[in-house]
C-alpha cells in the first residue's frame, strides 16, 4: 500500500487525493484537492488564501464539493476545459478531507514565515453550530458571541508557532 506523502490524503473509505499548490508567495495562495482513479481526475476542493502582509495570511474560502467533474488524464495537459468524461454526483464532504485540506493550507503558511491566519467564517451551507467548532478543532480561536448575532459573520484567527 502506498504511504501518502505531504501532498496527498487518504479519506475515511482509503480514497487517495493531491494537494495541488498554486502560489506566487506575495498575493495568493491556492490549494486544490483532486482525486485519481482509473477514468481521470476529479478535482473535489479548493483552498483560496491571501496574503495580507509578510506574516498574515487570510483564508478566503474553502470548498468540499458534493460532486465532481472527472477529466481525461490522458488529455488534461492538452485542452484541461474541454474533456469532460463524467459528471460524478457522489459526495465528497464529511471524509476529513477539509480538515487535511486546512491543515496542509496551516503547514505552507508555517513554511512561508506565516505568524498569523484569519478567515471571515460565514454560514452558506454549513450552520454555525457545525462550523465554528470544526474551526476551533482545527486551532483557531473563536470569538464567545451567540450563533443568532453572526448573520453576517464572524473573524476568527490562528496564531502560529
Amino acid at each position: 500500500m502506498k504511504t501518502p506523502n505531504d501532498h496527498e490524503f487518504i479519506d475515511s473509505e482509503g480514497l487517495h487525493y493531491d494537494f495541488i499548490v498554486d502560489t506566487d508567495e506575495e498575493v495568493y495562495l491556492d490549494v486544490s484537492v483532486s482525486h485519481n482513479n482509473f477514468l481521470g481526475i476529479a478535482f473535489v476542493g479548493e483552498a483560496k488564501c491571501l496574503f495580507r502582509s509578510q506574516n498574515t495570511l487570510e483564508l478566503a474560502d474553502i470548498v468540499i464539493r458534493d460532486s465532481a467533474i472527472i477529466f481525461r488524464k490522458s488529455l488534461w495537459k492538452l485542452t484541461p476545459h474541454s474533456i469532460l468524461l463524467k459528471f460524478v454526483n457522489r459526495d465528497f464532504r464529511r471524509r476529513g478531507i477539509g480538515s487535511a485540506l486546512l491543515q496542509f493550507v496551516i503547514s505552507q503558511a508555517r513554511n512561508s514565515g506565516i505568524r498569523m491566519i484569519s478567515a471571515r467564517a460565514i454560514s452558506r451551507d454549513t450552520p454555525f453550530e457545525i462550523l465554528l467548532p470544526w474551526y476551533a478543532k482545527q486551532g483557531f480561536d473563536i470569538p464567545a458571541l451567540p450563533y443568532e448575532s453572526l448573520a453576517d459573520g464572524v473573524w476568527i484567527t490562528m496564531l502560529l508557532d
